[in-house]
């Protein structure tokens, strides 16, 4: 499953050594994060996410109704909007062998110099698959896998961040890696970003910053086949939502009783192969916890 993802970014960004964008890459360096400039930069946090998958219009009637996205088709870059707002593209590329076809939820991760973090992570052990880059419209960038070859972006923004805010309902929650090591991978990610706090739960952790939630860390034992990133959906209802997803198109993975936790939350995926999870959270009283 690794080497397909690889197979599929390189097709998409072109070879780490080369300085010029494939057709797909320079139709996302288009699209700003956000429309308004902020002019804030939040080091850690989550701030887009790209769906690389072998059929946008599949995966996004799925998308249009499970949760009400909006899609904007263009190319080979689909831009996604919720509520009036982008909050991520989907990039369409077709391989070769259809079997061989992989999706995966790619997200982009705030630093305030794309430099000094591809540096540092190849320091902490990571891989460089594409040098830091200026991309138009968006900001810098560069794409890294972890030590363990989870596919992360880094992103310095053109204007700015997305302000912190709750999660609406049908809209990002946050993201987490899923890992068999949770000790590498909270101090990777930890020594990367400048994160200052961690709260530990059962086979979980979260990564702060100033007081805010940044990322999760959940223990897997499947390192093999699961060593990724994957994306949190907020839902209002976990159970009237699970109910959606395979009317929508989508799979079942896991249901709300079979994932550990309270029983909110589901893993599924979309019809390409996705993989992401919905959630019912109800934020604290203290706003500062997330």
């Amino acid at each position: 499953m690794r080497f397909i993802i690889l197979t599929l970014l390189v097709s998409l960004i072109g070879s780490a050594h080369s300085g010029t964008l494939s057709p797909a890459a320079k139709e996302m360096a288009a699209v700003p994060v956000n429309s308004t400039a902020t002019d804030v930069r939040y080091q850690g946090k989550v701030i887009w996410h790209e769906l690389i998958t072998s059929d946008a219009r599949l995966a996004g009637d799925f998308y249009e109704k499970m949760f009400s996205w909006k899609l904007d088709y263009k190319g080979s870059y689909t831009e996604i909007f919720f509520e009036g707002k982008a909050i991520g593209g989907m990039i369409e590329i077709k391989p070769k062998n259809e079997q061989g076809a992989a999706a995966l939820w790619i997200p982009s991760i705030s630093v305030k110099d794309v430099d000094k973090a591809v540096a540092a992570a190849t320091q902490l052990g990571g891989k460089t698959l594409k040098p830091a880059t200026d991309l138009d419209k968006r900001g810098r960038a560069a794409l890294i896998a972890d030590p363990d070859g989870r596919h992360f972006a880094v992103l310095s923004t053109l204007s700015g961040d997305p302000l912190d805010a709750e999660a609406s309902f049908n809209s990002w929650l946050w993201d987490e890696v899923w890992s068999n090591n949770m000790d590498s991978s909270e101090a990777f990610y930890t020594d990367l970003f400048g994160y200052d706090q961690v709260a530990e739960g059962n086979n979980y952790r979260v990564l702060l910053a100033e007081n805010k939630w940044r990322m999760g860390i959940r223990k897997i034992e499947n390192e093999k086949e699961y060593s990724l990133w994957v994306p949190v959906i907020r839902v209002r209802n976990i159970h009237a939502s699970t109910r959606q997803v395979e009317p929508s198109g989508g799979k079942v993975l896991l249901s709300p009783a079979q994932t550990p936790g309270d029983g909110k939350a589901a893993l599924i995926s979309d019809p390409t192969g996705a993989l992401l999870l919905i959630q019912e959270w109800q934020y604290p009283a203290n706003r500062g916890e997330q």
